[in-house]
């Protein structure tokens, strides 16, 4: 537990400090996660815990930092992966992880292609890494919803017009997770 802990602070501190937040934002927030660990340390063990709290550091850290760039930082999928890879049983590896990394991001991918690549590549391979977390079922609804989220939200433009992506997918990620 004790790894845990520090684990999500050195974590959560790090992308703090890659976003330019101060610090002491950044210590205040790192109490909240350190706290969320905690509770659920004790409902549903330590694996379970640092997975919820990483996956949720890196999600808020994807979503600010696409909501001011419009980019995502090609690291992440491979921490996401990473993530995953936490506490991971065979069943859930070939039923959902694997199906969740391939089947929803490869229809997209392709239709992306079709349409002349107006889908950004760091949004499908977000697309892919948060389904091999999520699961293949809890994935397809993430998109589906986050596709309809985005569309509804920023339906004013009506020639070519780009807004980031990823906040939706993030947002829509954490609450199947």
């Amino acid at each position: 537990m004790i790894i845990g802990v520090i684990t999500v602070t050195f974590f959560w501190t790090t992308f703090s400090e890659l976003l330019k937040e101060e610090l002491q934002f950044a210590l205040k927030n790192t109490y909240l996660i350190i706290g969320c660990f905690i509770f659920l340390s004790y409902l549903y063990g330590a694996a379970f815990a640092l997975r919820v709290c990483l996956f949720l550091t890196i999600m808020l850290y994807i979503l600010v930092y696409d909501t001011i760039t419009k980019t995502i930082p090609s690291f992440t999928h491979w921490i996401i992966v990473g993530i995953g890879l936490i506490d991971l049983n065979q069943a859930w590896l070939f039923g959902q992880a694997l199906p969740g990394l391939i089947i929803p991001a490869v229809p997209i991918f392709i239709f992306n292609n079709l349409l002349k690549n107006k889908i950004g590549l760091g949004d499908i391979k977000l697309m892919a890494s948060c389904g091999f977390v999520v699961g293949m079922f809890a994935g397809y609804f993430a998109i589906l919803l986050a596709c309809f989220m985005a569309l509804l939200l920023n339906r004013k433009e009506k020639n070519h017009f780009s807004f980031a992506f990823a906040p939706y997918l993030c947002m829509f990620y954490l609450l199947f997770y």
